[in-house]
């Protein structure tokens, strides 16, 4: 399944958005849960758009929405200004698509 980041007042929502096609192989997610502490939020980072993003594919960032929420992810690829990877939900990796203009920062 693949999901999209919303958000719900000051939570971070992961909503379905449809199943994977069949023919088409998910890259693997990550082995272990992201790192345990979490990063300061850092403006100096905000908005470097995707030209910074593929230097972070296939490595743990910590991402900031516009809307407030954050979390970790584990991105794999970089497609029109859409970041697709996985994000923790406090108990799982979910495959995701975020717009990159929904990123505020990411460390």
């Amino acid at each position: 399944m693949v999901y999209a980041v919303g958000h719900k007042g000051d939570k971070c929502m992961f909503t379905q958005i449809f199943n994977k096609p069949s023919n088409k192989k998910m890259p693997t997610p990550p082995s272990t849960p992201p790192p345990r502490g979490i990063p300061r939020y850092s403006p100096a980072l905000r908005g470097l758009g995707p030209s910074f993003i593929p230097e972070c594919l296939n490595h743990f960032i910590y991402v900031w929405t516009i809307y407030g929420n954050s979390f970790w992810m584990y991105p794999v690829d970089l497609i029109d200004n859409l970041l697709f990877g996985y994000a923790w939900d406090g108990s799982d990796w979910k495959y995701i698509r975020i717009p990159v203009n929904l990123i505020d920062s990411f460390y």
